[in-house]
């Protein structure tokens, strides 16, 4: 029996490599926009959360705004994803099938804003790190990256350049997932 990792790690060659080179893919949402230069617009439909939607703008436009960037939210109902609340759990995720935005109960405002990252087209920025010593993985995050760590971390600089990548102004968008 091997783990996945394991298993990637022995038989398919694969590094697990520091933090500073793990690459994470990418993922274009073609329900997110390019609204003007430095500003990305994706839609959302408050769902579970209707009566709501401007204390939600608030929180997600105030964490993903910085450096002259901005991502707008609109809500409105038949928007391409769908808010809910997330009661069977206490982890908020995005069902991408489902075109679902779930938020766990007490969640905090950070991972609701993370889990806006997933919409926008981010994969989790976490990684794993081999310990020999003990025989095992453990996964690791970096506390300032939003898409690393939902409790501290922040939009950084490589977040913009990511999106003005995928979304460039005054062109189509990216259509394939990418590094």
């Amino acid at each position: 029996f091997l783990l996945e990792k394991d298993y990637a790690r022995l038989y398919l060659g694969r590094k697990f490599l520091s933090p500073e080179v793990t690459e994470h893919q990418f993922r274009p949402n073609p329900s997110v926009r390019r609204s003007a230069p430095r500003e990305f617009t994706v839609e959302l439909d408050p769902g579970d959360f209707l009566g709501h939607e401007e204390s939600l703008r608030k929180v997600l436009e105030t964490e993903w705004q910085g450096q002259g960037w901005l991502v707008k939210v609109l809500f409105h109902s038949g928007a391409p994803y769908k808010m809910l609340a997330h009661r069977n759990s206490n982890r908020s995720f995005v069902n991408h099938k489902r075109r679902s935005m779930e938020i766990a109960h007490l969640a905090w405002t950070k991972t609701v804003a993370h889990e806006l990252g997933h919409v926008l087209g981010f994969d989790d920025h976490y990684y794993n790190v081999w310990s020999a010593k003990n025989c095992y993985y453990s996964q690791e995050s970096r506390l300032g990256d939003l898409m690393s760590n939902s409790e501290r971390g922040v939009v950084t600089s490589r977040h913009w350049e990511v999106l003005n990548e995928a979304y460039p102004w005054g062109h189509a968008a990216k259509r394939e997932p990418f590094v």
